[in-house]
């Protein structure tokens, strides 16, 4: 008996590089080589006739058969490569976390300041706080004390003497060019009464 040529291997395979044709090609095999084994034990025979092989092949001769184990071997296909994928974008995403801890370790944490313990962190902020404090107070000082005596325009000097009796002058200034300085000499008035 002469071997009839089967043609489901030409129409599951499309070209060399047809990954999806070549694993069609063997779920079928594999479904054959099931098939075989199957009624050599329904049988009880050690080779089956060519005639039990050939019509395997003819039953799946057909384009439903042929659509159904390309579909399997795309699921298959793409199930393996996003299984693929999705563990090689974990290894990436892992590899790129290491990577970037490395480098806040190396480089980003040493330009951080140093934490600092609770009580260290309050003494520090009262510190601050009182010497703020002090600086306010000295500049509020100061305003009131040397600032505060004088004005523009009408110059009101405020002076103590040794008798720690209080004198006042008044000037009136003329209007003058905003770069001139005027220095009069202006004796003060004898009015006030000493004791």
């Amino acid at each position: 008996m002469s071997k009839k040529y089967c043609s489901i291997y030409s129409k599951l395979v499309q070209s060399e590089g047809d990954m999806v044709g070549h694993i069609a090609y063997s779920l079928y095999k594999a479904e054959k080589v099931r098939y075989i084994k199957e009624q050599k034990e329904a049988m009880k025979v050690e080779v089956l006739p060519d005639e039990i092989v050939q019509e395997f092949a003819s039953g799946r001769d057909n384009q439903t058969s042929l659509d159904h184990y390309r579909g399997m071997a795309e699921t298959i296909l793409q199930r393996f490569i996003g299984g693929s994928f999705d563990d090689m974008s974990g290894q990436v995403i892992d590899e790129v976390t290491d990577r970037l801890t490395q480098h806040m370790d190396h480089s980003v944490l040493p330009l951080l300041p140093k934490k600092e313990s609770g009580w260290k962190k309050f003494w520090n902020g009262v510190f601050q706080s009182v010497a703020g404090a002090i600086a306010l107070s000295l500049i509020v000082w100061l305003f009131a004390n040397v600032v505060g005596k004088f004005s523009l325009g009408n110059i009101s000097v405020t002076y103590n003497d040794k008798d720690n009796l209080t004198n006042s002058e008044q000037v009136t200034t003329p209007p003058m060019h905003p770069d001139s300085i005027a220095i009069e000499d202006v004796k003060p008035q004898n009015n006030v009464n000493r004791k």
